[in-house]
């Protein structure tokens, strides 16, 4: 049985995959009102052990609900914006019918105000 501030957490988690993203442990940290990122951590490994959510690892935003029909795709690697060369950091030889790249914009001073 959950107590009240794990349903809090859970809720506050659920909403946040709702919404398209997986929260930070520092956000829930701040949401729930915690002092400290370990308290939020003991609350999220308390909903994964009663099967509430799902976590990939130690890495951040990987938060999950169980059989919600998403998928994990491999990071192949992170291609420069500016050069239009993609460095990847595995070769592409892979068995996975996904994988996906990291793309990280660099806005051109010409277009800032």
């Amino acid at each position: 049985m959950l107590k009240d501030k794990e349903i809090e957490v859970f809720n506050y988690i659920k909403a946040r995959l709702g919404d398209g993203i997986s929260p930070s442990v520092r956000e829930i940290m701040e949401a729930m009102g915690f002092k400290s990122t370990s308290t939020a951590h003991r609350y999220i490994e308390t909903l994964v052990r009663e099967g509430l959510i799902e976590k990939t690892g130690s890495l951040n935003r990987t938060l999950r609900l169980p059989n919600c029909g998403t998928t994990s795709v491999p990071i192949m690697g992170t291609p420069s914006a500016s050069s239009g060369g993609a460095r990847l950091s595995q070769p592409l030889r892979i068995s996975r019918a996904m994988w996906a790249l990291r793309l990280r914009a660099q806005t051109p001073r010409s277009f800032l105000p």
